[in-house]
């Protein structure tokens, strides 16, 4: 049984983003979690993107109850070179899925006042840190903001829908 849907949850837009251009494509339909509910029957075989938040996947329970999610892709904001794919899937019980990690984006503007007051604690710890490192460019994208998205990081879990999807 192919996926037959891309089913997503978002914050501030990128992982709609992602969920968007791995629509285009493979031609699946995109539908957002509370939209995918009423559009698609339960066990519906599906691809699941969902935002990173202390290495939880937002959104993710709500799927796995309604749909047959086929894999998993982590959207966060740290670097894809020191991003920890099996412990992403290990925090979220998904021993048994493929999971993609996808860099995404920070932007302040569009958290709501829960999100911005764990960033504005985060960054305490991080303030200081000496430049070139990952906590120095987190720091970097909690000032300014930041967008990291890369259609060409959508290569492998295409790959593995043309395959195994």
């Amino acid at each position: 049984m192919k996926v037959s849907a891309i089913v997503y949850t978002s914050n501030t837009g990128f992982t709609a983003w992602y969920a968007e251009q791995l629509g285009q494509r493979t031609g699946l339909p995109v539908y957002p979690l509370k939209q995918a509910v009423s559009q698609l029957g339960a066990g519906s075989r599906v691809i699941y993107l969902g935002w990173l938040c202390a290495e939880k996947i937002q959104g993710l329970p709500k799927a796995l109850g309604r749909f047959n999610v086929a894999a998993v892709c982590a959207v966060g904001m740290s670097r894809t070179d020191i991003a920890n794919v099996e412990q992403i899937a290990q925090q979220n019980k998904l021993k048994d899925k493929p999971v993609f990690y996808l860099r995404g984006g920070f932007n302040r503007k569009k958290l709501d006042l829960v999100h911005r007051l764990m960033i504005r604690i985060a960054s305490q710890g991080i303030k200081r840190s000496p430049a070139g490192t990952p906590a120095a460019e987190l720091m970097q994208a909690f000032r300014k903001g930041s967008d990291w998205t890369n259609a060409e990081s959508l290569t492998p879990v295409q790959q593995w829908l043309e395959q195994d999807g």
